[in-house]
């Protein structure tokens, strides 16, 4: 019996309106949850700190040591000096990116591939751990992904149509993707080699024509990228070259980047997922081969020129990912095409709920997200969480059973028996390293209550507004986030055992001060003193007696 539609895409207005209004509201919602608490740390610190150490005209014309993206560097510069820099502000433009992604790929995706596959590549997107973490994360991730697919989706309806409007999407695209993020250079400009195939056009061309739109379409992008990069590619190409052929990629690390892109630690899962992607393949290979041969094409220069270039820190697998983000969306569209076709070929896709959309739920709750996404959790962009999904699992177990928390200070762990309020807490001192931060996520998650950060240094506090953040000091501040514990962590390198914190802050000060204020500590012992903070103290944070 043959199914109708297997070989060819179905139209389902209605099937795909409901997958793509589900998708639309759990990835807005994955993508919001708890946004305002998040701390802003590590590789976020690179475009705070560009424009607060230099003009515009130094971002506009170089990458700098901090691999900062000039547009959202410079959007940063322009919010913190005119407005004020807050949590929100700082990744408004990267979730923006995140959900128009969400809205538009299915959209330009069901003109290809038809309804049922772009409704469930828009679930696969919305629940994908990657593009959550990246939708979140205020580096130019997510700018790089939207604007690469949005490259390779025009340049293809520009090689079947011809018209100019395709052709204007894939400018826009592969121009501004690498002025976010450099590294997509690859994948944006391996359409035009591509379109040197005779085969690749819809339309006969004969060779002359076929050069003149290729040099056209290669004119507009060099134009582009000369444009927006001439500059910072001449001026500062020590700093790229400096960064270059210092890290290999290893097999582990390609195991670990498999993980990421399938949003999931499970080996088995992730083996069922590839041979989803390669039916996939080959049904849409047989709809349209030229989609299939463009996407592999793009994929596969895009993998051999990241791991040629040898970019420093590339072993680690959450660095290649990040290189070569804009497989996530050929993986998703694979996958997504071959649960259309096992639905079509068991005729189950009459009404929701779909196989599809069982596959995502089942995806969804084996993934890292439940896990991540608990409450409170101000950290789930950290490390722990999104470098490789099998780390904290482990370390969640550790927990459970014990064995982790002999290296737990007790107050902790009286703070979890307790069960006070889950009142807000201070942590003090506070590094911008994840790795450096590791203990205080790892605390979150036995105590249970919301976390407030020691602001960081005078000299970058002028104009931010970051919520998180508060001067110990700062009584006021303090009182207005209904802090009611302020620790004071003696050595942070003690206490993490981690001798290479080098920047370590002294809280002696800090700590006479408080028992100036507030009396003798309630807690203390080799790693830390804490403070309770009395509800009744005046103005200036001292008790009245």
């Amino acid at each position: 019996m043959t199914l109708p539609g297997l070989n060819e895409p179905v139209a389902r207005p209605g099937t795909f309106l409901l997958l793509f209004i589900v998708a639309l509201v759990a990835g807005t919602l994955l993508r919001f949850d708890q946004i305002g608490a998040q701390i802003v740390a590590d590789d976020e610190w690179h475009g705070i700190n560009a424009g607060v150490d230099h003009d515009g005209s130094y971002i506009a014309s170089h990458f700098g040591e901090g691999d900062h993206s000039i547009p959202l560097a410079l959007y940063y510069k322009v919010v913190r000096e005119h407005f004020s820099l807050s949590e929100m502000t700082l990744r408004t433009p990267v979730l923006g990116a995140g959900l128009l992604a969400l809205f538009f790929f299915p959209l330009l995706l069901r003109r290809i591939v038809g309804d049922g596959v772009a409704g469930t590549f828009a679930l696969l997107l919305a629940i994908s751990p990657l593009h959550v973490y990246y939708s979140r994360y205020a580096r130019p991730y997510s700018f790089a992904f939207l604007f690469s697919g949005l490259a390779l989706l025009g340049f293809h309806r520009w090689l079947q149509s011809g018209k100019r409007k395709w052709l204007a999407l894939y400018w826009i695209g592969a121009i501004l993707g690498p002025y976010f993020h450099l590294t997509v250079l690859p994948f944006v400009a391996a359409p035009l080699l591509f379109g040197l195939i005779p085969r690749a056009w819809t339309r006969p061309q004969d060779q002359a024509s076929r050069y003149r739109r290729i040099f056209v379409a290669g004119s507009g992008l060099l134009l582009g990228i000369g444009l927006l990069l001439g500059v910072p590619l001449v001026q500062d190409a020590t700093t790229l070259a400096g960064k270059s052929f210092e890290a290999e990629a290893t097999i582990r690390t390609l195991l670990t980047a498999v993980s990421l892109l399938g949003g999931t630690r499970h080996t088995a899962l992730l083996a069922v997922l590839g041979v989803l992607s390669g039916i996939g393949l080959i049904r849409l290979f047989r709809w349209d081969r030229c989609l299939v041969f463009l996407a592999l094409f793009t994929s596969l220069l895009q993998v051999v020129m990241v791991v040629l270039s040898r970019a420093d820190q590339l072993q680690a697998g959450i660095v290649f990912v990040r290189y070569s983000l804009p497989l996530l969306f050929v993986f998703l569209m694979a996958v997504a095409a071959g649960l259309d076709f096992l639905e079509r070929l068991l005729a189950r896709l009459r009404l929701p709920p779909s196989l599809g959309t069982i596959c995502c739920t089942a995806l969804f709750l084996l993934g890292p997200l439940p896990a991540i996404h608990t409450r409170p959790n101000g950290w789930t962009n950290h490390g722990l969480y999104q470098y490789n999904y099998s780390v904290w699992p482990e370390r969640k177990q550790k927990i459970e059973t014990g064995s982790f928390l002999k290296r737990v200070p007790d107050l902790y762990l009286r703070l979890r028996e307790e069960q006070v309020s889950r009142e807000p807490i201070l942590e003090a001192p506070w590094y911008f390293e994840w790795q450096n931060n590791q203990h205080y996520a790892i605390y979150q998650q036995i105590h249970g209550s919301e976390v407030f950060l020691a602001r960081p240094e005078a000299d970058r506090a002028e104009g931010l507004n970051l919520w998180r953040f508060v001067d110990p000091l700062d009584h006021q501040g303090i009182r207005d986030r209904k802090i009611a514990i302020v620790l004071f962590h003696h050595d942070t390198s003690r206490e993490l055992r981690n001798s290479s914190i080098l920047n370590r802050v002294d809280v002696a000060d800090w700590i006479r001060e408080y028992q100036e204020m507030y009396g003798q500590p309630f807690y203390k012992d080799r790693f830390m003193t804490a403070f309770r903070i009395p509800r009744h103290s005046t103005e200036n944070g001292r008790i009245e007696r």
